[in-house]
């Protein structure tokens, strides 16, 4: 485990995302995950900012991964687990947000209006301390709670695209990648290459921002009182 996370020594930690690049990322800075992906319905409250959005979606997942972890380790005792989730969406002003294309002229859309201008990605993180586990008495099964510590945050890069051709778009189209990926792109895979810029977080725009979520499981492994049990 590399120093500047030896605080998370004995402790779990829960990715609630299967996606190779968070799985990753963490394995990068010596973390090896229990990697339990949230199955949750993803429709955002109306009045809701961008930003709120990523935060909202990002806290419901690690809740979600954090029952499940609960169920699944009750009553085997050990360290309250770290459960971290994140959600990262790509919009411009003016034009709106960028999802995960449904489809090929979806993705072509997208690649085109996004072309020899900028936009911004935002990536929301929840981190938890705790689970959610099931009590079980006379009368059966109730759910409790147990006190969890979270911190929900959001981080943002602004990426500048070149003025790439028609003909690029159709072959990045072909390789497939677009289609689970936020405004049907991935800095880090083939696309990579038509990026001129990035102001901010490169890791902001792969979907976890590492160096500001290690500080809040830091602040957040320095403050943790276990739960008086008596």
């Amino acid at each position: 485990m590399s120093a500047d996370i030896s605080f998370l020594a004995g402790i779990p930690v829960v990715l609630a995302s299967g996606s190779p690049r968070r799985i990753e990322m963490l394995r990068a800075h010596g973390i090896d995950p229990v990697v339990l992906p949230a199955d949750i319905d993803e429709s955002i409250p109306c009045g809701l900012s961008v930003r709120q959005a990523v935060m909202y979606l990002a806290l419901k997942k690690a809740l979600a991964s954090a029952g499940t972890y609960g169920a699944s380790r009750e009553n085997r005792g050990g360290a309250p687990p770290f459960v971290i989730a994140a959600d990262t969406v790509v919009y411009r002003e003016g034009t709106g947000i960028f999802g995960k294309p449904a489809s090929r002229e979806e993705a072509r859309r997208m690649l085109d209006v996004l072309r020899n201008s900028d936009h911004t990605v935002c990536t929301g993180v929840a981190v938890l301390r705790g689970v959610c586990v099931r009590a079980r008495g006379g009368a059966g099964e109730s759910r409790r709670d147990e006190p969890v510590s979270k911190r929900v945050f959001f981080e943002e890069a602004q990426v500048f695209f070149k003025d790439y051709p028609q003909s690029v778009i159709e072959a990045y189209i072909a390789s497939g990648e677009p289609f689970d990926k936020a405004g049907g792109y991935a800095v880090q895979g083939g696309f990579g290459v038509h990026v001129d810029r990035i102001v901010g977080d490169v890791h902001t725009v792969t979907g976890f921002p590492w160096e500001r979520t290690r500080r809040e499981l830091a602040a957040m492994a320095a403050a943790f009182r276990p739960p008086d049990r008596s």
